[in-house]
C-alpha cells in the first residue's frame, strides 16, 4: 500500500503523531507502517455527548518503530493484538505484550516504541462527554494517574468486537454513529471491569495461602476438596478457609468456582467446544451442575453467554452481526 494521505489526514498526523524512527517523508508514511485497516471516520459527529472516533482501526508494523503521540483533545484507546511495545511518558513507562489494553488521556504526550519486530495494534482517537466521564473515574483510581493499562484475557472476544467496530467506523451511513458509540462503549466497559489480580507472593500473604491460590489459578481443572488441599499443604482445612477468606474475601471453593467459570467464559468465546467439553475441561464433570453454576455467576447459561457475546444464532441482530456479514 502507498501510505499517502490527503491534506486532512496529513494535518491530523502532524498534529498528533511525531515519528522518531523511521521518519515521515513529506506526505508519505514509512512503508513499514501498514494502515490498510486504519480509517478516518467519514461521518460528522452528531453532538459532544456520544463517544466519537475521529480515526481508528488496526495498524500493523513490520519493523521496530518509535513515535510520540500528542493526544490533544482526544483520548486514545489501544489494544495490543500481537507483539510487544513500550509505552509511557516522563513519569511512568511500561512494557506491554499481547492482550494488553492502554488508555491515554487527552492533552498529554506519550512515547510508543515497538520492542518486537512485528506489532499489531488497534488504535482509536476518541472524545465526547461520555468518555470524559469514564476517564475521570479511571484517573481517580490508584495507579492510573498518567494512563490506564490492564491485561484482557478474552483475546478472541475483543478482536472480534473491535473488527465489528471497524466495520461501522468505515461506513458512511450517519445512523452508524450510534452503532459505533454502542459498540465502543460495550468494549470499553468490558476493559474497565476487568480486574487485575496481583501476584500473592508480592503482597506479604502467608505462603500457604499463596500456594493455595496458585493451585486454584493453575490447576483449576483438577478435582479439589478441602480434605485433599489439607493433605497437600499440610495445613488444617479450617485454617485454610479462615486465612484464605481473610486475604481474598471469599471461601477457597467459591474462589475455585470463579476461576473455573472465568476460564469457561474464555473457552466459550475462543473455541467451538461443546458445553459438555468445556465443563469437563474446567474441572466440572457434571454438566447440569456446570450450567447452573455458570448461570448463578453470570446470569446466563453458557449457550446464551456465547450467543450474546459473539452474536451467533441471533436472528436480525444488527448490534453484533456475524463475521460473514462484515
Amino acid at each position: 500500500m502507498d501510505n499517502k494521505f490527503a491534506a486532512e489526514e496529513i494535518n491530523f498526523f502532524h498534529n498528533h503523531i511525531e515519528l522518531l524512527k523511521p521518519a515521515m517523508i513529506g506526505s508519505h508514511l514509512p512503508a513499514c507502517i501498514h494502515l490498510e485497516n486504519f480509517f478516518r471516520n467519514p461521518k460528522e459527529r452528531l453532538d459532544d455527548t456520544l463517544p466519537y472516533i475521529s480515526f481508528g482501526g488496526s495498524i500493523y508494523y513490520d519493523r521496530t518503530v518509535e513515535y510520540i503521540i500528542n493526544t490533544g483533545d482526544y483520548y486514545i484507546c489501544a489494544y495490543v493484538a500481537s507483539g510487544k511495545l513500550e509505552f509511557g511518558n516522563d513519569d511512568q513507562s511500561i512494557k506491554c505484550s499481547e492482550k494488553n489494553v492502554l488508555i491515554a488521556y487527552k492533552n498529554s504526550s506519550y512515547t510508543l516504541k515497538s520492542i518486537s519486530r512485528e506489532l499489531t495494534l488497534y488504535l482509536y482517537f476518541i472524545n465526547g462527554a461520555a468518555i470524559d466521564s469514564y476517564c475521570r473515574e479511571i484517573i481517580s483510581q490508584s495507579g492510573h494517574k498518567h494512563f490506564y493499562n490492564t491485561q484482557f484475557e478474552l483475546h478472541s472476544f475483543i478482536v472480534n468486537n473491535l473488527e465489528k467496530l471497524n466495520y461501522f467506523l468505515r461506513t458512511t451511513e450517519k445512523s452508524n454513529l450510534f452503532m459505533e458509540s454502542i459498540m465502543f462503549q460495550y468494549v470499553f466497559v468490558r476493559f474497565l471491569t476487568t480486574s487485575n489480580t496481583n501476584d500473592p507472593f508480592t503482597n506479604n500473604i502467608p505462603l500457604h495461602i499463596a500456594k493455595l491460590k496458585r493451585i486454584f489459578d493453575t490447576r483449576y481443572y483438577e478435582s479439589h476438596t478441602l480434605n485433599s488441599l489439607q493433605d497437600e499443604l499440610q495445613i488444617s482445612k479450617y485454617t485454610l478457609c479462615r486465612d484464605f477468606s481473610t486475604y481474598y474475601g471469599t471461601s477457597p471453593l467459591k474462589y475455585l468456582n470463579k476461576v473455573r467459570i472465568d476460564r469457561a467464559k474464555e473457552l466459550l468465546l475462543e473455541t467451538n467446544q461443546t458445553i459438555v467439553s468445556i465443563g469437563n475441561e474446567v474441572g466440572i464433570d457434571n454438566t447440569t451442575h456446570f450450567i447452573n453454576l455458570f448461570k448463578r455467576q453470570t446470569g446466563d447459561t453458557p449457550l446464551k453467554y456465547r450467543q450474546s457475546h459473539l452474536g451467533t444464532g441471533l436472528n436480525g441482530n444488527i448490534l453484533f452481526p456475524s463475521t460473514e456479514s462484515l
